[in-house]
């Protein structure tokens, strides 16, 4: 019989499951010490995904966890809903398994929102509002968190996308100060939420809180920040390094050209293509203030 093709194709989940893996094969043994661990760990460095799970072995719980992580990676809803399904059947509290179902529930978005908060609501309050607020910034760092990160960031996320920052901005908030370092990238949907709201004082600090993001959105934001929130001067000069980011993303805002259709992944810095798909975020951001998109115009 032939013997089945390695996996090739990275899932967005694959890290998490590997993660799992090595948790329930930790579990299996005792080690005399810290070292001890390291080596247990080092030892199964690029070894294949598959071959690790299969190692670790699996129960009903996990099996329900990887069909979640499928429901949550297709993007066909009836194969998504499926999943889901499956998954519940085996795990009826899966808070990804729910998390997919709502998102695929074939609703509008005001009653996906309303699942999509129950299934928030009900993670938190398994997670205990006391191991959260003992593992404030360090909450990502725990596996059996991230569902409930996960479903607040989509209910984030759809709020936002449905006309409602004022709703979205305070679980954004929130996740930002969960985790630091941003590793679910709320820092983007955050910053353009204050921005659309107008709150450019706390928008500035988000901004100086990651001065290491280069990205042409952030560059871009820092221009509406200082034009709204700082002086001339200011703005001014955070428009000239702005331009020296990508100078395309000026065009679009402005309307003085048409972003390109053709998506390319990843963008090349500094391309219009990359101008394309930071004006997905600069666009709603500048778009309420237009004495600020005036002052842009008529800097040449």
């Amino acid at each position: 019989m032939t013997e089945p093709a390695p996996r090739r194709t990275v899932r967005p989940f694959d890290t998490e499951r590997l993660l799992r893996a090595l948790d329930r094969l930790q579990a299996q043994r005792a080690f005399a010490d810290a070292e001890d661990l390291q080596r247990f760990l080092d030892a199964w460095k690029g070894r294949p995904l598959d071959d690790v799970c299969q190692e670790a072995g699996s129960d009903p719980l996990e099996e329900a966890q990887d069909l979640a992580f499928q429901a949550l990676e297709t993007s066909n809803p009836t194969e998504a809903r499926e999943r889901a399904a499956r998954a519940l059947a085996l795990d009826p509290g899966n808070v990804d398994a729910r998390h997919a179902e709502a998102l695929h529930c074939g609703e509008g978005p005001e009653e996906t929102a309303d699942r999509l908060k129950v299934v928030a609501v009900e993670a938190e309050q398994a997670l205990g509002a006391e191991f959260i607020q003992a593992e404030k910034g360090r909450l990502w760092n725990h596996l059996r968190a991230r569902p409930y990160l996960r479903a607040r960031m989509a209910l984030a996320v759809l709020l936002e996308r449905s006309g409602k920052p004022k709703e979205a901005l305070p679980h954004f908030e929130a996740l930002m100060r969960f985790s630091q370092g941003d590793p679910q990238g709320v820092r983007v949907p955050l910053a353009r939420c204050l921005a659309v709201l107008g709150r450019f004082q706390p928008l500035k600090t988000l901004l100086e809180t990651f001065p290491e993001d280069n990205t042409a959105i952030w560059a871009w934001l820092r221009v509406l920040e200082r034009r709204q929130n700082g002086t001339d001067a200011e703005a001014r000069s955070a428009l000239g390094r702005a331009r020296s980011h990508n100078a395309h993303v000026e065009a679009f805002l402005t309307a003085r050209a048409k972003p390109p259709r053709e998506r390319i992944t990843p963008p090349e810095p500094g391309s219009p293509e990359e101008a394309a798909l930071a004006l997905r975020t600069l666009g709603p951001a500048w778009a309420p203030h237009r004495e600020a998109l005036t002052w842009l115009m008529r800097q040449g």
